[in-house]
């Protein structure tokens, strides 16, 4: 038998089409772009957190508090080394005043001749914040513009004489050695029912 001539029909391997190198060998360059700023970001983070290790505490706190001032950045507020945790009972510094006692137990506020108020942590203001009546905690309060005020979400409260009538929705606390402050908020315009300062019994 005759060999069987091979003809324009006869497949050949095909080969990767040069556009489809070029997409694969762009995709794989911008892969080791990112690899590369990755690997250098790493290294400067590196050695900055090392240098940063280094900086006394009140050297780093003054660093931090000038970047935030010159950012218009308020600068975080920080528990002071002598601060204790709020609780126990405090009577009343006023025997006159519509709250004549109270006692904080963890999360719950327990005033005198009142349901318990079971309470939620909002955060940390500065005395130098609006209290929402128009003027500051500091000047409500009679603080200090850096005094630090715990705010609190008062959960599922029942109506009190204390906000005419109407359930509290919000404390503010102000904690100074034996003697705390209490403003308490309800909702809508005028929100403030009353500021009230204890003493610890």
């Amino acid at each position: 038998m005759s060999a069987v001539a091979p003809t324009s029909q006869t497949r050949r391997p095909r080969e990767p089409s040069r556009r489809g190198m070029r997409l694969l060998a762009a995709g794989l360059t911008v892969v080791c772009i990112i690899e590369l700023l990755f690997a250098f970001e790493q290294t400067h983070a590196m050695a900055a957190w090392r240098a940063a290790r280094d900086i006394p505490a009140p050297q780093l706190d003054r660093l931090w508090s000038n970047a935030a001032s010159s950012l218009g950045i308020a600068p975080p507020l920080r528990a002071d080394h002598a601060d204790i945790p709020l609780a126990g009972a405090f009577s009343a510094v006023d025997p006159e005043q519509a709250l004549s006692g109270v006692a904080f137990d963890g999360a719950v506020i327990r005033p005198a001749s009142e349901e318990p108020w079971r309470t939620e942590p909002l955060r940390i203001a500065s005395g130098s914040e609006p209290s929402g009546d128009g003027q500051t905690f500091a000047r409500r309060l009679r603080a200090a513009p850096d005094a630090q005020i715990e705010l609190r979400r008062i959960v599922d409260a029942s109506a009190s004489p204390l906000c005419g009538g109407q359930s509290p929705i919000s404390a503010a606390l102000l904690h100074r050695g034996s003697r705390v402050d209490l403003m308490l908020f309800r909702s809508g315009a005028k929100s403030l029912c009353g500021t009230w300062t204890f003493e610890a019994r």
